[in-house]
């Protein structure tokens, strides 16, 4: 087994830090982590309260399955509206 690719989208919100959208590995797609920033301007302060957060940390990562290679078959693409 090679090294797995990472991905980084050009279409997707710019990082926080230093990592990857997403890494392909033996077929699935794993997608970074959700944050509850507001993902097009990341000096934005926090939303305020908890429901507001979570919204933000539910929307849906389009910029990721749109643009991941091999995607015709998700199992699961979850709150993508």
């Amino acid at each position: 087994m090679g090294t797995p690719p990472f991905m980084v989208f050009d279409s997707a919100p710019d990082a926080c830090a230093p990592y990857s959208h997403a890494v392909e590995s033996d077929g699935w797609l794993w997608i970074t982590g959700q944050m509850p920033n507001y993902p097009n301007d990341h000096t934005k302060p926090l939303p305020a309260g908890i429901e507001a957060q979570t919204r933000n940390v539910s929307q849906p990562r389009w910029w990721c399955v749109r643009y991941a290679p091999n995607m015709s078959r998700p199992i699961e693409l979850g709150n993508l509206k």
